[in-house]
């Protein structure tokens, strides 16, 4: 941003007081989200569709851990809270369910353009990421294993923001 001249006359416009500021700070602007309807995003591509695993997942209940940062939060044994616990624990549960999704951009590519793809790639991750699910991104080289969590969440839309930035073709 270029510098701009910043000035009062105030109270009674007999002085002026101005300035000259030169921000330096940058910022990293993220993808608006597509609006609307929005078709679900891929299933997991792993070849285990429909294949009982016992990582994470979201169909038994498997039993409790200690809460890290990051968990979802409808994760969050909130009863043992109320009991008067003090720490916090997080549910962890097994099953197909939870096979994580990996949301490809490359796979939009012809069906959408580049502003379109980065858009619903953005609305995926907001609404898997409000789900609690484990998700993944690939984008060109970019390669983000599934996760889940604020800063995964953050991890992804980084990778929307700056692509293309790097020589990355579009």
């Amino acid at each position: 941003m270029p510098g701009f001249r910043l000035q009062t006359r105030f109270p009674t416009g007999l002085f002026v007081a101005w300035a000259l500021p030169e921000p330096r700070q940058r910022a990293l602007v993220y993808p608006a989200p597509e609006l609307g309807p929005v078709p679900p995003p891929p299933p997991g591509d792993h070849g285990r569709t429909g294949n009982q695993h016992h990582g994470d997942g979201d169909d038994d209940f498997r039993g409790l851990r200690r809460y890290q940062p990051g968990d979802p939060k409808g994760h969050i044994a909130w009863k043992r809270l109320a009991r008067g616990e003090i720490n916090l624990h997080t549910k962890q549960f097994t099953g197909a369910a939870g096979s994580p999704r990996w949301l490809d951009g490359d796979r939009l590519a012809g069906r959408l353009d580049l502003e379109a793809r980065l858009s619903r790639l953005c609305r995926w991750i907001l609404d898997l990421d409000q789900a609690g699910a484990a998700y993944g991104l690939r984008l060109g080289r970019v390669r983000i294993p599934p996760g889940r969590g604020r800063a995964h969440r953050h991890a992804c839309l980084r990778a929307l923001a700056l692509y293309g930035r790097t020589g990355e073709g579009s």
